[in-house]
């Protein structure tokens, strides 16, 4: 069963809405945002994008050739996390989309066969979006664009990463006047101001909407350390070390989020 927070999104998403969904780690937020793009899409109700425009709109469902959503990240180490929730998104719906990553890990040779055949979705971080629309040719690439997400906005907001998306949806705008741009957060202070910076001054108040989830926990944390620091693992291994540590606590809690200092 959806959560609230999660039925608001559908409702903003299929009214043609723009804006920011607020909600804690954890609560599913990624497919709060996801879903809806889908269903709208699905229910033959496509965002209006340059390729509608010139008089080749795309029948809901059927394969197209071209990048029609753009999911930004800035934490590369959560970019396959997110890559893999997406697809399987699309794998139950049985869309026969591709969803792919384009990071600074992404080898060369995938690259070039990216810009050879776009996939349906693409996972990108700041940093790769700017060199991507620095290349000749972007334009069409972007032609069948209807929507942007972009993750961790907190993480954004206010720093030159947020400045270079802030420039980068300007000029996705200028392709597409009509394109959809959701920002999702889990820790932000104030709502409203975070997604003007986002949407821009451009935007349009009667199609902004803002999404808070209604989360009254109480969250325990714990920091689990070596009964011998001499045991300490110099790099890499901190969390197989602790695993002894790490299970019976699983054990005892329903919900558990884990934190580690390493990627792998």
């Amino acid at each position: 069963m959806a959560f609230p927070f999660q039925r608001d999104m559908l409702e903003a998403v299929l009214s043609g809405c723009s804006g920011l969904l607020n909600a804690p780690t954890g609560s599913g937020k990624t497919y709060a945002a996801w879903i809806p793009l889908l269903c709208r899409h699905m229910a033959g109700q496509p965002f209006a994008s340059a390729q509608e425009k010139s008089g080749s709109p795309e029948k809901s469902g059927s394969p197209q050739k071209g990048l029609t959503f753009l999911w930004i990240t800035p934490l590369r180490a959560l970019a396959k996390d997110i890559r893999n929730a997406l697809q399987a998104a699309c794998d139950a719906y049985d869309l026969g989309w591709s969803v792919e990553l384009r990071t600074g890990d992404t080898p060369t040779a995938q690259k070039q066969a990216q810009m050879r055949q776009m996939p349906r979705v693409l996972v990108i971080t700041p940093e790769s979006l700017h060199l991507f629309l620095a290349r000749k040719g972007y334009p069409k690439l972007l032609a069948g664009l209807e929507a942007v997400v972009v993750d961790e906005w907190h993480e954004l907001l206010g720093s030159k990463r947020g400045v270079q998306v802030e420039l980068a949806l300007s000029r996705l705008r200028r392709l597409n006047p009509n394109l959809s741009v959701w920002g999702i957060s889990a820790t932000i202070g104030n709502l409203v101001q975070a997604a003007e910076v986002l949407l821009g001054p451009a935007m349009d108040p009667a199609r902004m909407a803002l999404v808070r989830a209604d989360s009254r926990r109480v969250p325990e944390m714990r920091t689990l350390i070596p009964d011998n620091l001499a045991d300490i693992a110099w790099g890499g291994h901190l969390g197989t070390r602790l695993l002894a540590k790490v299970m019976p606590v699983l054990d005892e809690a329903g919900t558990t989020l884990v934190f580690t200092n390493t990627r792998a």
